[in-house]
């Protein structure tokens, strides 16, 4: 890498680390330059872990038109769970029709803990909220994709060009099945453009450092030059978690809001605080309608 190459990674670097930079002065946050965790109030993490939970169950019962036993249900059941209509290839279960009222209350408890943690007065724009179960072991078909999660990436590599992304790890086994955080050192100056698969964007990164693991009852915001994977330990048992691309207050965008795929749709704050999942056309199609389209 050239020295000139090297200035303006580095340029890039500041860039990206001052968007944070009155977030990082919160009392309540620990911060990594790329990354920043906020701990959530186990009284509101447990209102959210429930409203999760909800959603998955009632959305298996309602589609298999039986009850299943709360009981370990993910293990016992996952199988069924992986095979929901409204289950995208990279896990995200999405609304439907009969179940976007329970979305909707994920949504609010989101709210609560942004609100609880002093997040949401630096939050400028929010994406949906995206639910995702990750099973113990990587179907050999999906670790074929251009972009799937059980390569080192960057959202920005698949068309996100916001400023960053928040996981919160919920339920199942998040200590040995989570995501793995990732510094860049030495990479492109162009290493946040879109790119046709990830295995070619990585090629831009000559140099990572590991930052850590996503722990549970935790924010985890992080910039889209922060890398990441999946990362599962053997034995492992499923994971749920919970996903939203956000831009941060007081920074200039670095696209049209108006512009955008429906997917890929942001909401100024005051806006994504009364999101309505029951009228939102993505979230609002029938287990039978996903049927038929996926099946």
């Amino acid at each position: 890498m050239s020295k000139t190459q090297s200035i303006q990674a580095n340029n890039l670097l500041k860039r990206r680390v001052d968007l944070y930079r009155e977030i990082k002065s919160l009392r309540n946050v620990t911060s990594n330059e790329l990354l920043y965790i906020f701990n959530i109030r186990k009284k509101n993490f447990n209102k959210l872990s429930k409203s999760v939970f909800e959603f998955i169950y009632s959305s298996t019962c309602i589609y298999y038109k039986q009850k299943f036993n709360k009981k370990n249900f993910l293990i016992k059941n996952i199988n069924k769970v992986l095979k929901l209509p409204n289950i995208t290839p990279g896990g995200q279960i999405r609304a439907t029709k009969e179940t976007s009222f329970l979305y909707q209350k994920i949504q609010m408890n989101l709210k609560e803990i942004f609100f609880q943690t002093g997040l949401i007065n630096y939050i400028n724009r929010g994406g949906w909220i995206s639910i995702r179960i990750k099973n113990s072991v990587e179907n050999n078909n999906y670790k074929k994709k251009r972009y799937a999660t059980s390569k080192i990436h960057s959202d920005s590599w698949n068309g996100e060009k916001n400023h960053s992304k928040i996981i919160i790890n919920i339920l199942g086994d998040t200590e040995n099945n989570t995501i793995k955080l990732f510094k860049p050192i030495n990479f492109e100056k162009n290493i946040l453009k879109k790119n046709k698969s990830f295995e070619d964007a990585i090629k831009k990164v000559k140099k990572l450092r590991e930052i850590g693991l996503i722990k549970k009852q935790k924010i985890y915001l992080f910039d889209q030059l922060c890398l990441h994977q999946t990362f599962l330990r053997r034995n492992c048992k499923p994971r749920v978690s919970l996903d939203l691309r956000i831009d941060i207050k007081n920074n200039k965008l670095d696209y049209n809001p108006l512009k955008e795929r429906e997917i890929y749709k942001t909401y100024n704050i005051n806006e994504w605080k009364k999101l309505n999942f029951t009228k939102i056309k993505y979230h609002n199609k029938s287990f039978a309608a996903l049927d038929k389209e996926f099946n």
